[in-house]
């Protein structure tokens, strides 16, 4: 008896040997490009998720790192008026809590109503005394005035400043020279070091030859006990190594994540609009937390006006990271775009190239050609490019304050001057040996 063949059993077998012989090669062409997906999100994700704490910490580092930096931007809060009535007011305060000028001009006025004056003198007298004491008010106010407004001042205050933020870095460094120190058990206290080694060299140069018996001093004065202070200086180190390297870990995901996806522009496109959007959030959280700092303020120790300058001054290098990674990532999105595999930027790209080979060809016809320098910038158009970009990024960074109109300034400059690079280059010549910028006639179909 013969057995009838099931039509099932012959499609299940064939089916896997079409699966056992297509599984391999799907596994080798679709799990690689998978994979690749897969970590060029993760990559970006991470990248994006850590740009704000990146720019964050490296604008702390600067301000923590670099006494120039930190003096540079808070030197000018001696020329703001705010700031300066404030400081008027307080000198004006500590001078006449110091001095009692109407004890003063009391025992004056007693001293020469002894002098046995005529009874009207005596009278007109008694009668400038308060002028006297309100002249003398005016006269501190107005001597305190001048002095916080002239230029003397702006060099004491950057002074101030810069001896202030180098004694507190010192002393979170653990720097042996400064005269703040800090032990590894947070005792805070002032090294006398620099002040004798200060004293004695000065007694010299007075003449005083027995203060070249002054020996060194390694002695520390305790002044308190803060376990702040020692998680301060934690920080200060753990700001400082974030600051080096959160933005190169967020530079090499973001490259990364562009370079595996399978799409690339459409990759890069997404990260710039991203890290733009990222940023921007990063600004208004910025202006927030400064007007929430401004009305924790109370205006007895610091007025409101003063406060506000302050605040402003502190976080003015903040914006600068943050204007460059919002320019950053809309140039990220136009360039990817323009140079993706989309209609618009290639009509774009092709108009353009049209409209260069026929001005290089208008060029040739009237004798003007940049000949073996423009092979030469053709042969190295890549490198071109990328110096013109590298540049402009440069100049971006270095421009303190970065502002839109510079913004706008660099990128437009830097596409005009790769559209006169490209201009300026000259392909090879064709093999049929016509001229670069020459149409060539189409060739025959069949």
């Amino acid at each position: 008896m013969n057995a009838t063949p099931d039509p099932t059993v012959n499609e299940s077998m064939d089916t896997s040997a079409v699966v056992s012989k297509q599984s391999p090669a799907d596994y080798q062409r679709v799990f690689p490009k998978r994979l690749r997906s897969v970590l060029s999100g993760i990559l970006i994700v991470i990248a994006l998720v850590i740009s704000p704490v990146a720019i964050t910490t490296s604008w702390a580092k600067n301000e923590l790192a670099s006494t120039d930096i930190f003096v540079a931007q808070l030197a000018p809060l001696a020329s703001d008026p705010a700031v300066q009535a404030m400081l008027t007011d307080e000198a004006v305060a500590a001078i006449e809590a110091s001095v009692d000028l109407d004890a003063i001009a009391s025992d004056l006025f007693d001293g020469l109503k002894t002098l046995d004056l005529p009874p009207r003198s005596a009278a007109a007298l008694a009668l400038l005394e308060a002028p006297a004491v309100a002249g003398a008010r005016s006269v501190i106010r107005s001597t305190v005035q001048e002095a916080v407004q002239s230029d003397a001042f702006a060099g004491l205050w950057a002074n101030t400043l810069r001896l202030s933020h180098e004694q507190v870095t010192g002393a979170l460094a653990g720097d042996p020279d400064t005269a703040l120190s800090l032990s590894a058990s947070g005792e805070i206290g002032i090294n006398l070091g620099p002040l004798v080694a200060s004293v004695r060299q000065q007694l010299i140069d007075n003449g005083m030859t027995f203060a070249t018996a002054i020996p060194e001093i390694d002695r520390i004065v305790p002044l308190g006990q803060s376990d702040a202070m020692t998680s301060a200086r934690f920080g200060y180190n753990l700001v400082l190594q974030l600051g080096l390297w959160l933005p190169l870990v967020c530079l090499v995901a973001f490259s990364g994540g562009i370079l595996l996806a399978r799409r690339r522009a459409r990759a890069a496109i997404w990260t710039g609009i991203s890290l733009a959007v990222i940023s921007a959030l990063l600004a208004g959280g910025v202006a927030a937390g400064k007007l929430a700092a401004l009305s924790a303020v109370t205006p007895d120790p610091l007025p409101r006006d003063a406060a506000d300058a302050i605040i402003q001054a502190a976080t003015v290098g903040l914006a600068q990271p943050i204007k460059l990674m919002i320019t950053i990532g809309i140039v990220t999105a136009i360039v990817a775009y323009l140079s993706g595999p989309f209609r618009g930027a290639a009509a774009l790209r092709r108009g353009t190239s049209s409209l260069l080979i026929r001005v290089r060809g208008a060029a040739e016809r009237s004798g003007i050609t940049t000949g073996g320098f423009g092979r030469m910038l053709h042969r190295l158009r890549v490198l071109t490019r990328v110096v013109v970009i590298i540049v402009a990024l440069v100049i971006l960074i270095m421009s303190r304050p970065l502002s839109g109109a510079t913004i706008i300034l660099v990128v437009l400059s830097a596409a005009v001057l790769l559209l006169i690079l490209e201009l300026l280059s000259r392909p090879e010549l064709p093999v049929n040996g016509r001229g670069p910028g020459v149409p060539t006639a189409p060739e025959p179909t069949a």
